[in-house]
């Protein structure tokens, strides 16, 4: 399966996104069963892409084993990224 970019493609319930992300949270290790065919443009809630746009650096790239939620927040700061208002 190729990687989507078309609006069609995109996960478009918000809690099937939060749900995804809790589950790589937990288990990590599924990441690599997953990156081939799923990336962080495929999320349409832009809050649940930043989160998941730093698993793959995070576990694939930097091998991190258990995630939480300093960690997590943590790359993100570095990475500079930038939440609005639309964080809940």
């Amino acid at each position: 399966m190729q990687q989507s970019e078309s609006n069609k493609d995109k996960i478009k319930n918000i809690n099937t996104e939060r749900d995804l992300i809790a589950g790589l949270i937990r288990f990590p290790e599924y990441m690599y069963e997953i990156e081939a065919f799923l990336s962080e443009h495929d999320f349409a809630n832009s809050v649940n892409k930043k989160f998941f746009s730093v698993f793959p650096y995070l576990i694939l790239d930097n091998d991190i084993r258990r995630l939480d939620s300093s960690i997590i927040f943590s790359t993100i700061s570095n990475l500079n990224y930038q939440f609005g208002s639309d964080v809940n």
